[in-house]
Formats: C-alpha cells, structure tokens, sequence
C-alpha cells in the first residue's frame, strides 16, 4: 500500500517536464490469475500510450521505447503485482517516474499532456479513504489499515498483545507494577465477555498507555485517523491515555476478542462509511446553500481563468468529466477543442484543478447522480 500525499500531489503539480504521462488502472489484491489479468490490462494501456505518443508527440520509436522504459520493467515484475492495492496511479515524464498503489476504485485511462491528469486520484488528498482500527480487548488487541474495501492487520513489534501479558511481565521492566501509580482504589470495566475481575481502571489506564505508545510512534508520521473499536466503556479510559492527534470520537463498539479481520472490517462498515464521505458531503452542502449567488459558478469558460488567479475556495467536478481546449491567460480566455495534441490543446477540467489546488483550494470528484439540480460539470465556491 501507498500513500499519496498533498505534498506528492504539489511536486506532480510543478513539474514542468513533458509530455507528462498519467495512468491508471483497477487492480486486485488478490494472487494468481489476476495477476495475469492486470498484466493484460496495464499491456494494453501501455499500446495507448505509445500510440499518443507517436500521433500526438512525433516520437520515434526508439524514443517511446526510452521513455517508457520503467513501465516496461514493471510489466514482468510479479513480486510489484502481487502488492496491489484496489486502483494503479502511474505518473512518467522524462525526468520522473512515480506510481501509487491506493484504495481507489479507479477506471482506466492514459493521458499524455502537458499536464499530469490528476481527477482520479484526487479523493485520496481530500476525502477520509484510509483509516487505522485498533481493536482494544483484554487478550487481543491489534491494529489494522482499514479503507472502504480492505482491512488488513499491521504487525507492530512493540505492541502489547494483551493485558495479561503485561501485567505479568517480571523481566522486562515495564510492567504494569511498574507504571501503576496506585494499586488500590478504582473499579472493573470490562463488561460482559470482558469482565475482569481485580482489575482497576489505573491498571487499564498504565496498559493503554504502553499500547499508545507502540501505535503514537507508528502513525505520527502518517496523520490518518485512528478508530478503535471496543466495549463502551473503555473508549474513556484509552482516550486519557492517548497522545495520537487524530484519534476520532466516532468508535465501533462491542468486544473484538479473537474475532475474525473480516468480521471486524463488516462491523466497522457502518461508522467509517459516513466519515469518508464526511468533507465531500459538507462541500456539496455548502454549494447548494450558496448555489445562485455571486460565490458560485458553474460554467467551465467562467471557472478557468478565476481559478488561474487564485479564486476558488471549492471546486466540485463530475466524475469522468472530459473537455479537451487551452487556456490563453493574456485575454482570460478559453477555447474549446475536440481533441489532444502537442501544441493547442490540454484536458481543461483538470488545468482547472490544478490551478484551484496548487493556490490553497480544495477539490472533490462526484458522481453524476450526486451532483446538484442544475449544476454542471464543474461547479466553484469562490473565496470572496
């Protein structure tokens, strides 16, 4: 699994090396045939590209051969498809080669421009699509990577398995003896399958914190939220003992045990699902409530060059929305065109993006179906 960050997102944004290549494909997590199957898809996307690139870009054969060099290793790499996510990003210009392996459902697509197309891949910056769950139990608590599609377990060498083994540590130094600051006084709680008897809530509190410590360490770098799914009445308890900064008030409650990672991804279903769709939703909401005033648009010719200058706060663009043209900033003008060549024309929805998101807007890609009655396919919140 791989991480697209805001700041791969600028990198990509200001480079200014092209023909710049962007692809992307639905992938599979699982061995076996499809991996043959993936192999047979990223072949025929690489066809397309060569082809754009000797029809549109005048490249000789030699020099396509060069420049997609990189994808041609990854083509008989298995160990690299045995490692997919649910969608590929690939992005290639003369100087650079990046891909990412993400938890989007992408459909496929190959842009050679002079721009990298970055529409589908944009829910990964802007939207919740990456979680991590630690299920808090007596005598098995783990952490997983959890997305709207997957849940897989993350082995952390310093994590205390389970209450027990803690407490009974007498070698290590760090046991529960040991941190406890009272050993008298406090009260059970763990109910039902979790009742421990003798326990006190100090104990619980000294043990959560030898957990935080061990998940804190692994995730500060990453700043994904973290949900914990438990009984109710230790959510408290583990956020007093907590110093991670993205620990969510939402939880999945009930006892994790020894349950399944498949049970435990179907009961967190109904928590994270909302919280992905949390940021796109209050967008769509904040545009149907200012839709007809002066702040918004949703003309393609009226957005452009207010993005170019910085104006846009939101922008909302339909999924798979596609207008090929250029841009001519001198006259705050845009021409439309039917198609994709070197010199005259570039995906415009995309320039659009870029411009809004390299200047501190935000941006989201929704489904037709979702968009608002007599909106476009782009629709803009302006700053002022």
């Amino acid at each position: 699994m791989d991480q697209l960050a805001k700041d791969d997102v600028m990198d990509l944004i200001s480079s200014e090396v092209y023909p710049q290549i962007s692809l992307y494909m639905p992938t599979e997590k699982s061995a076996g045939n499809a991996v043959n199957k993936m192999k047979i898809r990223f072949k025929n996307l690489l066809s397309s590209t060569k082809t754009k690139l000797k029809n549109n870009w005048d490249y000789s054969n030699a020099d396509i051969e060069d420049l997609l060099s990189p994808l041609s290793g990854l083509m008989n790499d298995r160990d690299f498809w045995l490692k997919q996510s649910d969608g590929l990003a690939i992005y290639l210009n003369p100087e650079s080669f990046q891909y990412f392996r993400l938890p989007l459902n992408f459909y496929e697509q190959v842009s050679v421009c002079r721009y990298f197309d970055l529409k589908q891949a944009i829910p990964e910056i802007y939207e919740n699509r990456e979680f991590y769950l630690l299920s808090l139990s007596r005598n098995n608590t783990r952490l997983f990577y959890l997305t709207e599609n997957d849940i897989r377990e993350i082995e952390l060498e310093n994590l205390p398995g389970s209450f027990a083994e803690i407490l009974e540590q007498d070698d290590s130094g760090r046991s529960l003896q040991h941190h406890s600051s009272s050993r008298g006084g406090g009260s059970a709680v763990f109910h039902g399958h979790e009742t421990v008897e003798g326990d006190r809530k100090e104990d619980i509190l000294q043990y959560f914190r030898l957990v935080d410590e061990a998940v804190s360490d692994y995730l500060k770098a990453k700043n994904v939220p973290l949900l914990l799914m438990c009984v109710e009445e230790i959510y408290p308890i583990y956020a007093r003992a907590n110093s991670y900064n993205n620990l969510l008030e939402e939880f999945v409650k009930g006892s994790p045990g020894k349950l399944e990672p498949s049970q435990i991804f179907n009961d967190s279903r109904e928590v994270i699902e909302p919280l992905t769709k949390a940021d796109r939703q209050q967008a769509l909401e904040n545009f149907m409530e200012l839709q007809g005033s002066e702040k918004t648009k949703s003309e393609l010719k009226e957005i452009l060059p207010d993005a170019y200058y910085g104006k846009i706060q939101t922008l909302l663009i339909e999924e798979g929305a596609e207008q090929f043209g250029v841009f001519i900033p001198e006259e705050e003008r845009v021409e439309f065109s039917s198609d994709e060549n070197l010199e005259d024309s570039y995906e415009l929805y995309n320039y659009t993006l870029i411009k809004t998101i390299s200047q501190g807007g935000e941006a989201f890609l929704i489904p037709a179906a979702e968009m608002p009655a007599e909106a476009g396919k782009i629709n803009a919140i302006y700053r002022y």
